[in-house]
């Protein structure tokens, strides 16, 4: 086989962060990027499933993803029990059943979504919400680099 890349770099291994938490307050989770690439974001691939009862259907989880190493900008998102990929990059939210109306997550203001990005270096995130995550994401590598 061949393979063709449009990027002018290689790629380090998949990194991946896991959440889990039963209780709304916040909680952090530290992350560490070791980018090649030290003065552009990363941006990951978000998946939250929201840990609600069976009994409570239609019900929403709030579910808030801050980033101290981006000025404490955050994600916010009202989740049914359905899950959720977050793909930040290309700022699209999509469900078991493909593309999700922002309506559906309890965005009014479509002006202000923060889409997630991490810094070289170290990224507190501060995550509240009854819900499990996990957070993917790679790294670019330059040969020679720094």
């Amino acid at each position: 086989m061949t393979f063709t890349t449009n990027a002018p770099y290689a790629w380090g291994p998949e990194k991946v962060y896991h959440y889990s938490s039963d209780s709304t307050g916040f909680t952090t989770l530290p992350i560490t990027v070791e980018t090649s690439e030290r003065n552009s974001p990363i941006w990951p691939v978000i998946t939250i499933t929201p840990n609600i009862n069976a009994d409570t259907v239609g019900t929403r989880v709030p579910i808030i993803i801050r980033n101290s190493a981006d000025n404490n900008r955050q994600m916010e998102f009202a989740l049914t029990k359905l899950r959720h990929t977050i793909d930040c990059q290309k700022a699209m939210i999509s469900g078991p059943n493909g593309l999700v109306h922002f309506d559906d997550l309890g965005i009014t203001d479509v002006g202000e979504i923060y889409w997630l990005r991490l810094y070289n270096g170290n990224n507190n995130l501060e995550i509240s919400g009854e819900a499990e995550i996990t957070i993917k994401f790679r790294e670019p590598r330059k040969v020679g680099a720094y």
